[in-house]
């Protein structure tokens, strides 16, 4: 007896094939050379299979396939008594749901070719409920080949179908979701450099799957080139840093079109630290943009002053796909064509019921088509009263048409028609055809296509296009007025905000510049007050200390004072003089030979001896603040430049350094209140109120400041003064 590939089934068919060679050499006299089967107990097998999950059976070979055998834990398997199987050669195949039946049998010729087959089907409960059922069969052969015996075992895989069922409903869910939500996700093993795409990501960069295989540097060459090195900088810093990889980013697809995407993902690592693999997903961006692009360029167009209309568009103030609905559904109850154009005659929307004569005959000749734009333009002419009624000047077909205003701005016509009437003089509508060059035969038949309708019921339909018009331009000025009333309400909360954080900033820049003077005056105060053992000296020096800060003090304190005047509308209190230029720089040498001690400074004063008729004291204080900041800004040793001279009818004073100089933003930015560059606790000290002042000095004097500057290569101050003296002092 042959029992090759036994190892395929469970252990429970491997005994029972045993038992069923047993018994087979009990009724023929065979004896093979089994050692066990001496000792083999077979009704303590018997016993033992019909306490497993899996029902055991016997049947002929010969295509009778009647049961001889059927383990008792049919019945609490599937409910029947063993001798049902047994005692009906066709219990077995009737009992197979329809749609699994002829597969199965379909398929039992392999069990013959070779000895094995494998069948799941569903198979009728007695409660009548079908269950599916894993059938493995051995085809059991005699010494010469000839088949003998089918043994075989039903399983009962109901549970594991509906789960594979679940599960495949939830990736089917999951795909179609991914597709509608145009996200996919991925996985990359970074260690094989293997990368697996969901099915919506190979949409996404339009390959197909079965023949492209994804990898890390095949990924990179559809990043867009001017994005490719800021995407894998992202990426090796989610790896190197374990931070999340999110990014946005460009991609060309193998068609040459571009599509934006987002993407996100985390790195996980080996316990010793080393990353192992990273998972993501990737999101079609590209509608979102274009979508807030139009948005944007709308909300640019809506939020101009209202005097502004220029270049206001109908698509500005309306969406095109609701429009179109409604015209198209005007035109299909009116039974007339429909159109809106710009001011121009240029189609805005695609015309609705357009007549075979007008569409595919007078508009398909080069004459009738620019005849066709001037009649759009001329039925739409901007006017407030009522709508345009009138023959068309390309064809003769009545027309009629309403204006759409924003305000007083025309932006756009509705143009309705291609009806006739009792007036309709067809001679001169073939005579028309001959004059554009159109096949009469054709015109004369797609004229008789033509909807007629009186000129009365037209005229009515006219008046409710006017009316529907009016209420569109009603509803146009009400979009640019909310509009407008919104980006002025957001620019107000973002200048609230941004208010905020320029008062938290000043008072944590404040308390900071007050708090190092402070903290040295009360140290040397201190000092000075409990130890007498001091020498004049060191007593002289602590004096001089205490008595710097406290001025440095007081000009941060007048600073303050100065914006708050200025900040409350009042003008900036000028005792102005005639005083020379030399007078003002003369003023100001101690403080210039004191802050350029550490640096070379050059000062160059044409007409030095001119006349200015000025606040000395405030233009000293400009001129002091100037130096400041290019001695605090630029290295030590560096060159300060001083300039004057006469430019036209003012009198120009320049201060260049050769500093860290400034960003276009930066400039910007400089004369703004509380402004800082850099207002970390490192930074340059200061408040950020001395170029704002020394602007409003400079222009309170009527003169004009600004800044040239280049970043690491310094900056210049120039401002002005006028040599008009008729302002008087």
């Amino acid at each position: 007896m042959n029992l090759n590939d036994a190892d395929l089934y469970s252990p429970f068919i491997k005994g029972f094939i045993f038992l069923m060679t047993v018994e087979h050499s009990k009724n023929t006299g065979d004896n093979p050379d089994f050692s066990t089967m001496q000792n083999m107990d077979s009704s303590r097998l018997q016993r033992i299979l019909a306490l497993t999950p899996v029902v055991t059976y016997t049947c002929r070979p010969d295509g009778n396939y009647r049961a001889t055998f059927v383990s008792e834990n049919i019945r609490t398997i599937l409910g029947y008594e063993s001798s049902e199987f047994i005692a009906d050669s066709g219990f077995w195949p009737s009992k197979i749901h329809p749609d699994d039946r002829v597969r199965v049998f379909e398929n039992l010729p392999e069990l013959y070719q070779t000895g094995n087959s494998v069948h799941e089907y569903r198979f009728l409960h007695k409660d009548g409920t079908y269950r599916w059922m894993r059938d493995e069969l051995k085809l059991l052969k005699d010494q010469d080949g000839k088949p003998l015996e089918i043994v075989g075992s039903l399983l009962d895989i109901s549970d594991r179908k509906a789960l594979e069922d679940n599960l495949r409903d939830s990736q089917n869910h999951l795909l179609e979701a991914q597709k509608i939500a145009h996200l996919g996700s991925w996985n990359w093993d970074i260690l094989s450099d293997e990368i697996l795409w969901s099915a919506e990501v190979y949409r996404i960069f339009g390959v197909d799957s079965q023949t492209f295989s994804p990898a890390y540097k095949s990924f990179l060459d559809f990043v867009h080139p001017e994005d490719r090195e800021c995407v894998d900088e992202a990426v090796q810093r989610a790896i190197k840093e374990r931070s999340p990889y999110t990014i946005d980013h460009r991609i060309v697809r193998p068609d040459g079109s571009i599509r934006h995407v987002h993407e996100q993902g985390r790195v996980t690592y080996h316990q010793d630290g080393k990353p192992v693999s990273m998972v993501g997903t990737v999101l079609d961006i590209t509608d979102r943009q274009r979508a807030e692009a139009i948005i944007q360029g709308r909300l640019d167009s809506l939020t101009r002053p209202e005097a502004d209309t220029v270049g206001l568009s109908f698509e500005d103030l309306f969406d095109l796909d609701q429009i179109q609905k409604i015209q198209d559904a005007f035109a299909k109850a009116t039974g007339v064509a429909a159109l809106i154009t710009d001011t121009n005659g240029r189609p805005i929307t695609k015309p609705s019921n357009f007549c075979r004569l007008c569409r595919d005959i007078i508009r398909k000749t080069e004459k009738g088509l620019t005849n066709c734009m001037h009649s759009d333009a001329a039925l739409g002419r901007g006017t407030l009263d009522g709508p345009i009624i009138q023959p068309c000047l390309s064809g003769g077909l009545w027309d009629g048409g309403a204006s759409i205003m924003v305000g007083d701005k025309h932006i756009a016509n509705w143009l309705i028609g291609q009806v006739r009437n009792e007036q309709q003089d067809d001679e001169k509508m073939m005579a028309y055809a001959r004059e554009i060059g159109a096949n009469e035969e054709a015109f004369r038949a797609a004229l008789a296509e033509v909807n007629v309708m009186s000129q009365e019921k037209f005229s009515q339909i006219c008046q409710a296009l006017f009316l529907m018009a009016k209420q569109m331009s009603t509803l146009a000025y009400q979009n640019a007025q909310q509009a407008r009333a919104i980006h002025g309400r957001d620019k107000i909360e973002e200048a609230l905000r941004e208010n905020d954080r320029i008062k938290s900033e000043f008072v944590k820049t404040v308390a900071h510049e007050f708090r190092t003077p402070l903290t040295a005056i009360k140290g040397f105060s201190e000092l000075l007050l409990s130890n007498n053992q001091l020498s004049q000296e060191e007593q002289e020096q602590s004096l001089r200390y205490i008595y710097e800060r406290s001025f440095f003090l007081s000009d941060m304190v007048a600073d303050m004072l100065d914006i708050a005047r200025i900040e409350s509308g009042a003008a900036l209190s000028l005792k102005k003089s005639l005083c020379s230029v030399t007078e003002i720089f003369r003023q100001i040498e101690p403080f210039l030979k004191a802050q350029t001690s550490h640096h070379r400074l050059d000062v160059t004063l044409a007409a030095e001896n001119t006349l200015l008729n000025v606040d000395q004291a405030k233009i000293g204080q400009v001129l002091e603040n100037l130096l400041s900041n290019a001695v605090k800004f630029s290295p030590a040793d560096s060159l300060i430049q001083i300039k004057g001279a006469i430019i036209e009818k003012s009198y120009q004073i320049s201060v260049a350094d050769q500093g860290i100089g400034m960003t276009p933003e930066q400039m910007e930015k400089v004369f703004d209140k509380f402004y800082r560059a850099d207002a970390s606790d490192t930074a340059v000290s200061g408040i950020g109120l001395g170029m704002s002042i020394v602007r409003n000095i400079v222009e309170a004097h009527g003169g004009s400041i600004w800044v040239e500057s280049e970043l690491d290569r310094g900056t210049t101050v120039n401002f002005t003064i006028s040599l008009d003296y008729g302002n008087g002092k």
